[in-house]
């Protein structure tokens, strides 16, 4: 595939992204507000864990990056940064 190709790819993929975007933000932040006492931890133990889905997204974006630069070694340093104590 050409680079010209890819791009216009993933640039439609992005407009998609950022409809759904839009959408997670508006429940988050109505979420946040009916209920500003909560926080991931304490939603740990739901059947659709939350923070599960936003680490996951996150990941998404490691892969992308990894799979283009090559760089193997980004999911771990994100993996520290965020807390884990395991690769």
């Amino acid at each position: 595939m050409r680079r010209k190709t890819y791009q216009k790819i993933m640039s439609g993929h992005n407009a998609k992204i950022e409809k759904i975007w839009k959408d997670i933000v508006e429940a988050t932040n109505k979420f946040v507000e009916d209920n500003p006492e909560t926080t991931f931890y304490s939603m740990q133990s739901d059947s659709d864990n939350v923070e599960n889905i936003a680490n996951s997204l996150i990941f998404k974006g490691v892969w992308l990056f990894q799979r283009v630069d090559g760089d193997l070694k980004l999911r771990k340093k994100i993996r520290k940064v965020m807390g884990y104590s395991y690769p």
